[in-house]
């Protein structure tokens, strides 16, 4: 039965993709110059139904702008950081990190074997 159910959701899951056209073999990428991009704007304006379309273009606009800097000021203040550290830090900083990548690694497994042999384990109730 639960081998039915997979195979219904997987053929439901297919079907709704959406289909590809082919690109073109020299790799350029199809201009779509045709048909304006959708714009998707973040919550909260992404709520405000009374926006008209001069709105949404400049509220995405101010949004990219500013996700563009914060993006900036992060980098630069891990470089201003990195700049203080001692090698010692900055090898205990690389353990930590591919420790973190380890420990993902190893989740993302045992979720893949636990979908491979259909059973999960229930949430812990603290």
């Amino acid at each position: 039965m639960k081998k039915l159910f997979a195979l219904l959701v997987a053929v439901a899951f297919i079907a709704v993709l959406p289909v590809r056209a082919e690109e073109p073999a020299d790799g350029a990428k199809k201009e779509s110059a045709d048909k304006p991009k959708k714009l998707r704007l973040v919550k909260p304006w992404a709520d405000l139904s009374t926006l008209n379309d001069e709105q949404k273009a400049k509220i995405s606009e101010i949004h990219a702008e500013y996700v563009e800097k914060i993006n900036q000021l992060r980098e630069d203040e891990e470089a201003a950081i990195m700049a203080l550290l001692t090698e010692d830090n900055k090898a205990e900083l690389a353990k930590q990190e591919n420790d973190r990548k380890q420990a993902q690694k190893e989740r993302n497994a045992a979720r893949r074997a636990a979908q491979k042999s259909g059973t999960t384990q229930p949430a812990d109730k603290d």
